[in-house]
């Protein structure tokens, strides 16, 4: 049982630490902590342009949930707060230091603790599977169809979604409706967490029959101590009945022990038996206290001379 509870500890850390990894790779597009996000210098690999919001918010071959906060929170004009409070806050002044294009001298990481802040702190809580796809799923609903293309934030007049009041704050997923280009559940950020989200489900469930089979070897274990203890508790009892047998039968038994020995006396104990030539066998010695000299002693030693 302690090995079982040892395996399934062990199992239950190294899936939750699968499950952060993909979380992470998902929002930032990669879990050691140095992506352009997380940086402590605070300098990307790239600069980010609002170009990549009308190409499915992609940076080179990586979608990331966090650069769709970008495309639908930071502004691609000069004007402040042109468009942003249409989708992420209803401000007149910019909720960002920086607008598009971010470049490599830390702005991106600036903006992106900015908006973290919208989004409250994490609780205590484990993420269920459930949450998980609840998000996947209240995502999806937002993506409205315009033209055969998919559009997932606000859409203006041109469907460029470059950060403007006319042009909108999206990100805009060509021919979404038809099918014919990359459909939601194989974008990158999505199929990661939905990932995280099975390996969840599948580690929730593994866990609750660990749960029950260790509540079965437990019961088990438990009984067979039990029935051990009951058997010595047995053995015992059936020692301590031998020991306080009757002087007579103990006599007996002593008796048939020595009939083996029948016309050789020198095998008999003497001690305990003599052998008796004119029977030609073998009879328990008699005590002191089985002769008649022996019974009066007896009696005389309570007080009473008697014969």
């Amino acid at each position: 049982v302690a090995k079982l509870n040892a395996i399934k500890g062990k199992g239950e850390k190294t899936r939750k630490q699968q499950v952060q990894e993909l979380l992470k790779t998902a929002l930032y597009g990669q879990a050691d902590g140095q992506s352009d996000f997380e940086k402590a210098d605070g300098k990307a690999t790239g600069p980010r342009a609002r170009t990549m919001c009308k190409a499915g918010a992609k940076v080179g071959e990586t979608e990331t949930l966090a650069e769709v906060m970008l495309c639908l929170c930071v502004d691609g004009a000069g004007t402040p707060a042109g468009g942003t409070k249409k989708v992420c806050a209803d401000k007149s002044t910019n909720h960002v230091s920086h607008k598009f294009p971010l470049t490599t001298s830390g702005h991106l990481k600036t903006v992106f603790d900015e908006l973290k802040k919208g989004c409250g702190k994490p609780g205590d809580s484990k993420t269920t599977a459930a949450e998980i796809r609840a998000a996947i799923i209240k995502i999806r609903s937002q993506i409205t169809i315009k033209d055969n293309d998919g559009y997932l934030g606000k859409y203006d007049t041109d469907g460029n979604c470059d950060g403007t009041t006319a042009s909108g704050f999206c990100v805009k997923y060509a021919d979404y409706a038809l099918g014919t280009n990359e459909p939601y559940d194989a974008i990158g950020w999505v199929k990661n967490a939905e990932q995280a989200a099975a390996i969840t489900e599948e580690t929730a469930r593994e866990m609750k029959t660990a749960e029950a089979l260790i509540s079965v070897l437990e019961t088990l274990e438990q009984e067979a101590w039990t029935i051990a203890a009951r058997a010595t508790v047995l053995t015992e009892h059936k020692a301590a009945e031998s020991s306080i047998q009757p002087a007579s039968v103990q006599k007996e038994a002593q008796s048939k022990k020595c009939s083996q020995y029948h016309n050789n006396e020198t095998h008999c104990p003497i001690d305990t038996h003599e052998y008796d030539k004119t029977k030609n066998e073998f009879k328990p010695k008699q005590t002191g206290s089985d002769t008649k000299a022996g019974k009066w002693r007896a009696k005389a030693s309570k007080g009473k001379l008697q014969r």
